[in-house]
């Protein structure tokens, strides 16, 4: 009996040892990472991150188009820069430095406003403040020069603008035998750039014509989409001045962008281009257009608080958006070279509809810089004693501008079917970086999660904009407020646009 009731004692304390060994043993082997991702992966969403935050997915292998940069115009009132030195480098850097701006837009006042390209002193100013800025970020600028209108001697109406009360709407003159001077323009428009270039402005893309479908009051000329009787032709003046710039420049010709017209209907850029695209698409180097004509947007001036123009509705410009890029997508990359109408948050949402819907890989405000009485709607607002101030759009174009980089592509964001809040993501073409733009227009908080499946975050800063009843100018725009953190998460305040810097990498396995 005592035997029996020793074995029985001696294995309930083995029983015991081997209980309490194996949890001792359990709590100190380390988590299986694969068994971990496993187990996240059969978590739902809302599991994941909770019930009320949004999911948006980034899809890094599905890519769209690849991005060449932001920018703006310096024409008419941007010298008033650089009369004062202090003034200049503070705006050179807020542009170039800060947000990264690298496509400048100059207007080709060849023979026309100017005596000789020896008084260009402010478009090459620009450009060396400017290339210094991103030479010290390793990339480099890009010149556009666009023609509002060819000296008075190849006009019509022997005006500089576009439409005299006296002469009429002017398009290109014709010569004895009743022809248009199309070779005539060309050799202009090829003299200008041995000018220019000689004065030391690197031209790297023309437009032949701003606006070619609009008869302005002030410096401008009309080309129509096929030649008539009194109308030149636009595609016709295109071809010649393609041909004139390879026999001069060769493999030095700058590169061509076309229609930019006022419009950027679908069916217009494909009428003004279908002769050019038909015969020699190898001319076109891009699709050019503004956003004056199009979508729903006002010409109105508004007042206090509002003193630019108003875009009704930025979802009605998807439509022509969506259109251009079926029409053009894989052929031509699409620039958006002007414009500048709507109240900040409108601003950042077209921007957005443009680079997601539009497919466009340029995009240009219009004024970087403009004689303007504070607050400014412009990005940069100066006036003539020596002040400037920095407008909400600015901003606006800086979420997009300073981290998104000429060379990043577009990759495919998934969210819900129904969402309130636009986004839109870009990586590096290594993937090291990553840019992502989330825009709140509502007047309510949202939490956003955003898994990159395969992709390691290791670090990431946050900026966030908080616009206030569409005001012009603010003290605390775009914050640092933090990083993702190990949720993957950022905070989107009402009515906020937000950017998310991102350094990481792949992983695979």
């Amino acid at each position: 009996m005592k035997r029996l009731l020793k074995s029985v004692l001696y294995l309930l304390l083995m029983l015991t040892i081997v209980a309490c060994g194996n949890g001792d043993i359990t709590n100190n082997i380390p988590p299986d990472p694969e068994e971990e991702s496993k187990n996240a992966e059969s978590l739902s969403a809302e599991e994941l991150f909770g019930e009320d935050v949004i999911i948006a997915e980034i899809k890094l292998d599905t890519q769209h188009q690849t991005m060449l940069g932001f920018g703006a115009s310096y024409t008419w009132y941007s010298d008033l820069a650089l009369k004062f030195p202090e003034m200049r480098d503070e705006i050179a850097d807020l542009l170039f430095k800060d947000a990264k701006m690298t496509i400048l837009r100059f207007k080709n006042d060849y023979e026309s406003s100017v005596a000789s390209v020896s008084e260009a002193a402010k478009e090459v100013q620009f450009f060396s403040l400017a290339r210094e800025r991103a030479a010290e970020y390793g990339e480099d600028v890009i010149v556009l020069l666009s023609s509002w209108s060819p000296p008075p001697r190849l006009k019509s109406n022997d005006s500089i603008n576009g439409r005299d009360s006296v002469t009429g709407d002017g398009t290109l003159k014709k010569n004895e035998f009743g022809n248009y001077m199309y070779d005539e323009f060309a050799r202009w428009w090829a003299d200008s750039i041995e000018a220019y270039r000689g004065a030391g402005l690197a031209v790297d893309y023309i437009s032949i014509q701003n606006e070619c479908d609009f008869p302005a009051a002030y410096d401008g000329m009309m080309l129509a989409k096929f030649e008539n009787e009194n109308q030149a032709e636009y595609a016709r003046a295109f071809l010649a001045t393609y041909y004139e710039m390879q026999n001069r420049f060769n493999d030095n010709a700058p590169l061509m962008l076309g229609p930019e017209t006022m419009t950027f209907n679908s069916m217009d850029l494909k009428d003004y281009m279908k002769n050019i695209t038909d015969t020699l698409p190898e001319a076109v180097a891009g699709i050019a257009f503004h956003l004056y004509i199009g979508g729903n947007s006002t010409g109105e001036w508004g007042e206090g608080l509002n003193p630019g123009q108003s875009i009704n509705e930025p979802n009605s410009f998807n439509r022509n958006f969506i259109d251009n890029y079926f029409e053009f997508k894989d052929k031509f990359p699409l620039w958006q070279t002007e414009f500048y109408r709507g109240t900040p948050m409108q601003t950042a949402l077209l921007m957005n509809n443009a680079l997601v819907n539009g497919n466009v890989s340029a995009y240009l405000h219009w004024a970087g810089i403009w004689e303007r009485d504070f607050p400014t709607h412009d990005l940069i607002g100066v006036n003539r004693r020596g002040e400037y101030s920095v407008g909400s759009s600015y901003y606006v174009m800086r979420h997009f501008s300073e981290f998104i980089r000429p060379g990043y592509i577009r990759v495919q964001v998934s969210v819900p079917f129904s969402y309130d809040y636009s986004i839109s993501a870009f990586k590096s073409p290594d993937e090291t970086k990553l840019a992502i733009v989330l825009i709140n227009p509502t007047h309510e908080d949202m939490r956003i999660a955003i898994p990159i499946e395969g992709y390691n975050i290791n670090d990431s800063v946050i900026y966030q904009t908080v616009l206030e009843a569409d005001s012009y100018e603010a003290d605390n725009y775009y914050a640092d407020i933090g990083n993702l953190g190990q949720s993957n998460t950022v905070l989107l305040k009402a009515y906020s646009i937000t950017t998310i810097d991102i350094n990481g990498g792949r992983h695979y396995g």
